[in-house]
């Protein structure tokens, strides 16, 4: 769809992507320049759902991607269309699934529960997926992305080295306590 859609869609798209956003009024749409993106300290700020500022560190290639955007902003607004503030997506989201042949609903938001599906798949920490989310525990987060996290468990185990291994950890002593 990415590819289908208008400019500013694929701009918006490309936060949401690289930041895990909520694409409303008052994360996405709220984002200024100015105010909340750091280039010195390399994070984007973002007022969340409580009223509380969260920092999301840019990869370096969003960095790149934020300078070049910024060069050709014609206002302080992140996401912007033609030089005005942008406050729904959802005619463009629409219009880009319909080019791109999609016969389902889409919205923006399944941008910010794809990036939380990636970075968990590929191994994130999920208390560090939590914060960038902005939930309010890692057990939402959990309980949310489960048939993700219940595939890795397999995975956690095998990761254990064999007592008496030589490479890894080696356990000397145990002691049992009843």
């Amino acid at each position: 769809m990415h590819r289908h859609a208008a400019p500013h869609l694929q701009w918006a798209i490309e936060v949401v992507w690289n930041t895990g956003s909520r694409p409303g009024p008052k994360e996405l749409f709220a984002l200024r320049w100015s105010e909340h993106v750091d280039f010195d300290r390399g994070v984007v700020r973002m007022m969340g759902k409580r009223d509380l500022y969260r920092e999301v560190p840019m990869s370096d290639a969003f960095r790149a991607r934020l300078l070049t955007m910024r060069a050709q902003a014609k206002t302080d607004h992140v996401i912007e269309y033609e030089g005005r503030p942008i406050t729904q997506l959802r005619r463009s989201v629409k219009n880009a699934a319909r080019r791109a042949g999609l016969t389902y609903s889409v919205c923006i938001y399944d941008v910010r529960q794809l990036f939380a599906t990636v970075l968990l798949s590929r191994g994130a920490d999920l208390a560090a997926v939590s914060r960038i989310l902005e939930h309010t525990s890692t057990k939402m987060t959990a309980d949310q992305y489960n048939h993700l996290l219940s595939g890795e468990k397999k995975r956690a185990v095998e990761m254990v080295p064999t007592i008496g291994q030589k490479e890894g950890v080696q356990v000397r002593r145990l002691r049992f306590v009843e």
